[in-house]
């Protein structure tokens, strides 16, 4: 039976009931409904408009039994520059009396709002937001151990977790959640809120798209200013190794600059105007983190397997100078920034400048940040096997040129066991050093490592050693380093893939300027063996007492 319904109760009802029962059509006399309705299909039909009424009625009636409150204050700012966050809240409220109450009231919206405060940039002078948060467990007691120093971890893979390593390398450890306004990365301004990562826009909005274009304008179309890029191409350096080497230079005004080192063993240095290194000077090799020069922040990030990269928003307010260390073949180092159209005509092009500064010792070859592990957990940052860096590259140039002259020792002669003979026979049989204490106190390093190779040079004996803790140092001490046994004599003995707890002193070479960490037939060595890390340090704890007996 084929029955036309117009203007029905029943499409009242909202589309999705109305269509589940009644099919449109267009005929001659207008738009009606049409459906073959059985009986049962009657009282479905019945049965689905009571239904809308009572959904209608819980509706208006949760309306009526709960409502939010008005919003709070405002918290205060979570940083005082730089970028925070603060919150405001708010209360469901139920319109009833509790008696009559028989479910949690529940309210449509956020309880909590958060907004940014204090965008404005910070002084150079003032510490990173992480450092901060993690100089906080300085000279605390972390699972037994009393760490001097903390230092950050960035771009790890927990952006909105506290993660920090101690400063030299040795252990890393999960703080939990970073504070709120803390930026989730380095390089850009979204910050965590409430464990999680939130965009923020270069208007300082929250979840606000606007992003800096790389004239550095808001909003911008890079319709401002040009782009300069550059690559070094300069396979080996003129007159050898372990040397500064200028690349060229970053005018002031430069917006959005990247710099890119794709070798593993060279190392990119930064100087500002007044000739002061940034990156990598004076012998030292810089951690991965933020540094402040030149008017803007400069986050340098390096690879575990040596690959570098440095970035900065800028603009900057003074010229910069890179240079290069090198300890292989160059295949090449790029750099890029966008400058104004006043000076996008004074574009530097990539050239050799052979100007060396100062000859260098042997850099060891780092790790760029710890492996990240567990929450709750510390433990060594060391692993095995890890590579041995070349002396030279195999094709260089350079390779024959005289190096810095070491302490002259006796020549290695040929034949294995002519050599051990008369080695035995004047060295005698390697003696047992005792005295801990006076040790500790009269070195200038004291530190637990892992043999990772060894290597005869000019009768000396070179160890590359990954140190997992220090004790004691009195001079920057990178995850790697290499330790010299300056005697002909095998002593003291130390086994490729042992562990050890030393003592010893930096040398350095009044003729070449090269400094190194010296191991002599005098200084302490001892295996490492379970329970020896809580004696050295308590040691180290108890340092000034103890120390000041041998005075």
């Amino acid at each position: 039976m084929m029955v036309g319904i117009y203007y029905s109760r029943a499409c009242f009802i909202p589309a999705v009931i109305c269509l589940l029962w009644l099919c449109a059509v267009k005929s001659e006399e207008g738009i009606g409904l049409q459906h073959d309705v059985s009986n049962e299909e009657k009282v479905d039909l019945r049965s689905a408009s009571r239904s809308l009424t009572d959904w209608r009625h819980r509706v208006r009636r949760a309306s009526l039994t709960s409502v939010w409150s008005s919003w709070s204050g405002w918290s205060a700012c979570s940083r005082t520059c730089g970028g925070g966050a603060q919150f405001r809240t708010r209360h469901c409220m139920s319109r009833l009396p509790m008696r009559y109450m028989t479910r949690a009231i529940t309210c449509p919206g956020d309880r909590r709002q958060y907004q940014t405060c204090n965008t404005e940039e910070c002084p150079d002078h003032h510490l990173d937001y992480r450092s901060a948060q993690c100089a906080v467990f300085n000279q605390r007691d972390v699972q037994g151990n009393i760490i001097r120093e903390w230092l950050p971890v960035y771009n790890s893979q927990e952006e909105c977790e506290l993660v920090c390593h101690t400063s030299d390398g040795a252990y890393m450890y999960t703080f939990g959640r970073v504070l709120d306004g803390t930026r989730c990365r380095f390089e850009d301004r979204d910050m965590c809120i409430s464990g999680k990562c939130v965009k923020v826009g270069c208007d300082g909005v929250l979840h606000s798209n606007l992003t800096k274009d790389s004239c550095g304008v808001c909003g911008g179309l890079n319709d401002t200013c040009g782009y300069v890029r550059n690559v070094y191409t300069d396979e080996y350096p003129v007159k050898g190794y372990y040397r500064y080497s200028k690349i060229g230079s970053i005018p002031a005004g430069a917006t959005n600059i990247r710099i890119n080192d794709k070798s593993g063993l060279n190392y990119i240095a930064l100087k500002d105007e007044s000739n002061n290194f940034i990156l990598n000077g004076d012998w030292t090799i810089s951690w991965p983190g933020s540094y402040e020069a030149a008017g803007t922040s400069i986050l340098y990030d390096r690879k575990n397997d040596g690959l570098e990269n440095v970035i900065a928003d800028g603009p900057l307010n003074s010229s910069l100078n890179l240079m290069i260390i090198f300890r292989e073949r160059n295949p090449g180092v790029e750099y890029e920034y966008w400058l104004p159209p006043k000076t996008n005509d004074n574009e530097i092009h990539s050239i050799n400048y052979n100007n060396e500064i100062q000859m260098l010792p042997f850099i060891p070859e780092l790790s760029a940040t710890p492996e990240k592990k567990k929450f709750g957990t510390m433990e060594s940052t060391n692993k095995k096997q890890v590579p041995q860096p070349e002396e030279t590259p195999p094709s260089s140039p350079a390779r024959d040129e005289k190096r810095p002259a070491l302490k002259s020792s006796d020549k290695q002669t040929k034949g294995k066991n002519k050599n051990n003979k008369s080695r035995k026979e004047k060295c005698g049989k390697c003696k047992r050093v005792k005295g801990r204490a006076e040790h500790y106190c009269g070195g200038s390093y004291a530190i637990l490592f892992e043999v990772v190779g060894q290597t005869a040079i000019n009768g000396e004996t070179r160890y590359d050693v990954a140190i997992e803790e220090s004790f004691k140092n009195n001079m920057q001490l990178n995850r790697r380093e290499y330790l010299w046994v300056t005697n002909s004599c095998p002593c003291p003995k130390l086994r490729t893939g042992s562990r050890y707890i030393s003592t010893g002193d930096r040398v350095t070479s009044l003729e070449s300027g090269e400094s190194r960490l010296t191991l002599e037939r005098e200084n302490l060595v001892v295996k490492y063996k379970p329970g020896l890390r809580e004696s050295w340090n308590r040691l180290q704890r108890k340092e000034e007492s103890i120390c000041s007996k041998f005075l």
